[in-house]
């Protein structure tokens, strides 16, 4: 049953018998705000909902630049037509945004094996397998936005050049959503670096932190910044423990998922959403992205229906009673 909550009660005294527990209701904000324990998904008595559809334009980067594999377009800023847009510098696709430049790269584990070109050994990746896929409820995804921000669209030949803390990585505006609702915004993030050795011991890990609000801001965002790779990211949580996943280890070579609730305000109807990265750091930092997700938070709504015994009218008709029980599981 698809119909909001506010409808049903609407109906209760005409048509339907509703138990006693409490409903969860979506709060009306006046303004955009983050849900109780964002990093943990949509809020507890709901889930994502299952039959809407994902807004997000190209989110597993399945349209690439149309340059050509290993083909290098030159600094500048993400071509038309990929749905994004972005602080960094488009290289090309399937290549390896090399330093100083740095910058994206739009992979396909197809090719090449899934091999990063040029950095054998060092930073490599590949798809996302099926069980990482049922993680954030899509199909197994072989491409992936491959981000390595040393140098801004601006300054592209100035390594290190543009940022003191948050190149955008990903950008999408104007979003369709609906105001008074909650939704969980999420993606997939690998730590491509191939060491295993301690964090930070060939080159830091990606700090990413997601940014929500309406077309141009103001923006809220996540409450700290998702280590992908880096065991120790959450101090209140098991080492290895990634929010809202139970048994998903936050290592590096896997798909690690990163997510932010929020609930927009009463007359909402549009969003902007960023992917942003605040380590920057030459060294290391290389990451990459795909299923970028939105979806609506719906209440767990139980209902039962049930039969009563027929009662002879006496004029050859029946009347069945018949009762609807609708419940916040």
């Amino acid at each position: 049953m698809k119909r909001p909550l506010r409808t049903l009660a609407s109906l209760a005294s005409s048509s339907l018998l509703l138990s006693s527990q409490a409903f969860f209701w979506i709060p009306i904000a006046e303004a955009q705000t983050l849900a109780p324990d964002p990093a943990n998904g949509c809020p507890t008595g709901t889930k994502e909902a299952t039959s809407a559809q994902n807004p997000i334009a190209n989110p597993n980067f399945a349209i690439n630049a149309g340059t050509g594999n290993g083909v290098i377009t030159g600094p500048g800023f993400v071509p038309a037509g990929l749905g994004f847009s972005s602080d960094l510098p488009y290289r090309g696709d399937v290549v390896y945004p090399i330093d100083p430049i740095g910058g994206l790269s739009i992979q396909d584990a197809n090719v090449n094996g899934g091999t990063i070109p040029l950095a054998p050994g060092v930073i490599n990746g590949r798809g996302v397998t099926a069980e990482e896929a049922s993680r954030l409820g899509v199909d197994p995804i072989s491409t992936y936005l491959y981000s390595n921000p040393n140098a801004s669209a601006a300054t592209p030949g100035t390594p290190g050049s543009a940022f003191t803390g948050k190149p955008i990585v990903w950008r999408q505006q104007t979003v369709p959503v609906r105001g008074a609702t909650t939704y969980n915004f999420k993606a997939a993030f690998f730590n491509l670096l191939v060491n295993t050795g301690a964090p930070g011991s060939n080159g830091v890990p990606p700090a990413i932190i997601l940014f929500v609000g309406p077309p141009g801001g103001p923006f809220i965002q996540s409450p700290q910044p998702f280590l992908v790779g880096n065991p120790n990211t959450f101090t209140n949580l098991p080492a290895d423990a990634v929010p809202g996943f139970p048994g998903v280890v936050n290592s590096r070579q896997a798909w690690i998922p990163v997510q932010i609730s929020f609930t927009t305000a009463a007359n909402q109807t549009q969003i902007e959403l960023q992917i942003v990265d605040i380590a920057q750091n030459v060294t290391g930092d290389d990451f990459g992205l795909t299923a970028i997700n939105l979806k609506e938070c719906s209440p767990n709504i139980g209902v039962a229906k049930s039969a009563g015994t027929p009662i002879d009218n006496g004029n050859g008709t029946f009347t069945i009673p018949y009762t609807v029980r609708v419940r916040n599981l």
